[in-house]
């Protein structure tokens, strides 16, 4: 009996995860030649990845003359309201990636990809996902 009421807890927790959340962690890449921002920061990155992770701590570009790249300092949180769906990143200000983000979700159907389009006042950046079947995720 223990054991079943032990799986019960795993499934209601598992659940509690919003669809919003499931839809953001994992593995992104930043398509750095669509990238639009008018902060001149963004010249200086390192690299396109984007982690986010179930913990909601996350790893971001790196960008020279920053000193972003501790995993335990940055997290995010996911905001859904009437506005819409959004992330917020809480990083050091002098990171581009710094603050609220509305969040654009959509298939890609011609590259076979799932994407993201992260806004703010000066930047917009598409993501795609890494790792997730295009074909067998009914939820996007």
């Amino acid at each position: 009996m223990r054991k079943y009421m032990f799986f019960i807890l795993i499934i209601f927790l598992s659940s509690c995860t919003s669809s919003l959340d499931r839809k953001l962690t994992g593995i992104w890449s930043i398509d750095i030649d669509s990238l639009e921002t008018t902060n001149m920061v963004w010249l200086d990155c390192i690299g396109n990845g984007l982690v986010l992770e179930d913990d909601h701590t996350a790893l971001l570009p790196g960008f020279f003359n920053i000193d972003i790249n501790s995993k335990n300092d940055i997290k995010w949180e996911s905001i859904s309201d009437e506005g819409g769906n959004a992330i917020y990143f809480h990083t050091s200000p002098d990171n581009p990636m710094q603050g609220k983000f509305k969040i654009t979700f959509y298939k890609d159907y011609k590259e076979k990809l799932f994407k993201m389009k992260l806004e703010n006042e000066n930047t917009v950046i598409i993501c795609r996902k890494g790792l997730q079947s295009f074909w067998d995720d009914p939820s996007w």
